[in-house]
């Protein structure tokens, strides 16, 4: 399986570990696997899912924070926002987009 790396831009092959875990996260119905690019050692998420215009990005508004907010989906269970980077969820996407306003206008 190649994966292309949104840092380095690099394509390269899915380890046979991230094979398993890629292939055992879809069984599951999850959204997104966590990966390590071979190339730069960059860790990002991998979308599991078929999306025909993907979503811009919107990075986490918590202080110092540098990571991206994803959205979470699993099988069964209500979808939620979170940060891999700091761990923060939001359980709701109006209180994630109050999140990102207030740090906008300079309240974070």
């Amino acid at each position: 399986m190649k994966i292309a790396c949104p840092r380095c831009k690099a394509n390269f092959d899915a380890s046979p570990a991230q094979a398993r875990l890629i292939t055992s996260l879809k069984a599951k119905g999850a959204a997104l696997a966590m990966v390590e690019c071979t190339q730069c050692f960059f860790d990002f998420g991998l979308e599991l899912t078929d999306q025909t215009e993907p979503d811009k990005p919107i990075r986490c508004p918590v202080k110092a924070c540098g990571g991206w907010v994803s959205c979470v989906t699993l099988k069964g269970r209500t979808p939620f926002y979170g940060c891999g980077e700091c761990g923060t969820i939001w359980k709701q996407a109006n209180l994630l987009f109050d999140a990102v306003a207030s740090t906008k206008k300079g309240k974070r």
